[in-house]
């Protein structure tokens, strides 16, 4: 079976990210967020807080935000990540714009991250999504 967001629907995942202790991972009105399709668009959009970022997939999203408030990243993560061979790391794409855009991070820290963390059968795509996250920045 396929979650919802195989099938087009929404997903959602939430990181918080500090330099302090986190009292409650729970996020109402999250700083940033990625939309790769329609539906995530619609539901999503509306809850970054003013001065947030938000990174909108147009190879699948086509709608526009009339939001002056948050700063807005149009990627074309699909077809980006078609022109590489998988579209399956437009996702990594996104990641690697947004974490461009929001400079608390860097790129390598997310990088060391999954050579630290992929698991071993993954591992074969290893330089694609890294190779993704740094089309992503450079998209940014």
């Amino acid at each position: 079976s396929y979650g919802p967001e195989m099938r087009g629907g929404k997903a959602r995942c939430t990181v918080v990210i500090s330099d302090q202790e986190i009292g409650s991972p729970l996020v109402r009105r999250p700083s940033a967020a990625i939309v790769m399709n329609i539906p995530s668009f619609e539901a999503f959009e509306p809850m970054v807080k003013p001065s947030g970022v938000l990174v909108v997939n147009q190879s699948l999203v086509p709608n526009r935000s009339q939001r002056e408030d948050i700063r807005i990243l149009y990627v074309p993560a699909t077809e980006l990540a078609e022109e590489m061979g998988n579209a399956r790391v437009a996702n990594m794409i996104c990641l690697g714009a947004l974490t461009k855009a929001l400079g608390v991070l860097p790129l390598e820290a997310l990088e060391e991250a999954l050579e630290n963390h992929l698991a071993e059968r993954h591992r074969k795509w290893l330089s694609l999504n890294k190779e993704a996250l740094r089309k992503g920045a450079e998209f940014a």
